[in-house]
């Protein structure tokens, strides 16, 4: 999971990790449960968001593999 939640003075907050800054808070609320709540709807539009970068990717990558105009093919020459 990316996000987590964290005990703070005054309530709780939700934070993922990052490579410098440590933990990064992006919501803070009173109670626990809300807290959790949060971070499994972030949880779920972080998921979506990965899922819809690799169809594009996969998108992509079968657009590029396509020939770009249509392949001519001729039966072989019985007369040659």
């Amino acid at each position: 999971m990316r996000y987590s939640v964290v005990a703070m003075p005054g309530g709780y907050a939700v934070a993922y990790p990052h490579v410098n800054l440590g933990l990064v808070a992006v919501w803070e609320g009173p109670t626990r449960p809300a807290a959790e709540a949060e971070a499994d709807r972030l949880e779920r539009n972080y998921q979506a968001q990965l899922a819809a970068q690799a169809l594009s990717i996969a998108r992509m990558r079968e657009h590029a593999m396509r020939p770009k105009r249509p392949v001519r093919w001729f039966p072989n020459d019985a007369f040659a």
